[in-house]
């Protein structure tokens, strides 16, 4: 604020304070000393505040010019400034760019060399799953045959075996019914005999009883 702004704010000041006159509400009572001194004061400033203003006015080409200049020299400064800021950032971007495209080359590299060698191991997997099929296949088959040939010779065994025992069961029953023949024929001979003996004691019998003679009681007298 200047001293011309700061007198005519003591002066409104000055006349707020100022106590009103009796039955007039527009008109005050002023005094008159205090009100002139400010006024002085204010008379004082006014060349001064002009002065400065002329100056200021007068000076303003070379102002405008400085200024000017002033501002050519910032955006010069501006412009080299992003300028240089631009290099750089295009230097950094085709730093970051090549490194990129490095680091992407390497990783596609890579990745294709993993890429061959997940082909390679499915492909060494697939002969592996279908050498493995085919060797279960083949000890399917195997275990087949076995069997068959197993469960082949086990009912030739088994028939073998119930040829080998009819044959036992054959020999020892022709033994049984030759040992019956054989006994019943003695038994018959045996019983033949006995029947003889017992027509000859019979037969004995029989002379004995006709030859025995009667004997008659004696009767005394």
């Amino acid at each position: 604020m200047s001293r011309i702004e700061q007198v005519i704010a003591e002066i409104e000041e000055f006349v707020e304070e100022c106590k009103p006159q009796a039955f007039f509400n527009s008109r005050i009572v002023v005094n008159k000393e205090e009100f002139l001194s400010l006024l002085n004061e204010l008379r004082q400033e006014i060349p001064e505040e002009v002065t400065q203003s002329q100056k200021i006015i007068s000076n303003k080409d070379e102002i405008l010019s400085d200024a000017r200049d002033r501002a050519e020299q910032m955006l010069s400064e501006a412009r080299s400034r992003t300028d240089t800021m631009l290099i750089d950032a295009r230097n950094k971007a085709e730093a970051i760019v090549v490194s990129a495209n490095k680091e992407s080359d390497a990783k596609m590299s890579e990745a294709n060399k993993l890429t061959e060698q997940l082909v390679n191991e499915h492909e060494i997997m697939q002969k592996a799953y279908a050498e493995a099929n085919r060797l279960i296949d083949d000890a399917h088959i195997q275990s087949q045959d076995i069997i068959a040939a197993a469960m082949d010779e086990a009912n030739a065994i088994r028939q073998s075996g119930i040829s080998y025992t009819d044959e036992l069961l054959n020999s020892v029953q022709e033994i049984i019914a030759g040992t019956i023949s054989e006994n019943q024929n003695r038994f018959n001979q045996y019983l033949g005999s006995l029947q003889y003996y017992v027509g000859e004691i019979d037969k004995n019998r029989a002379e004995l009883a006709s030859s025995l003679i009667p004997i008659e009681p004696v009767i005394e007298e």
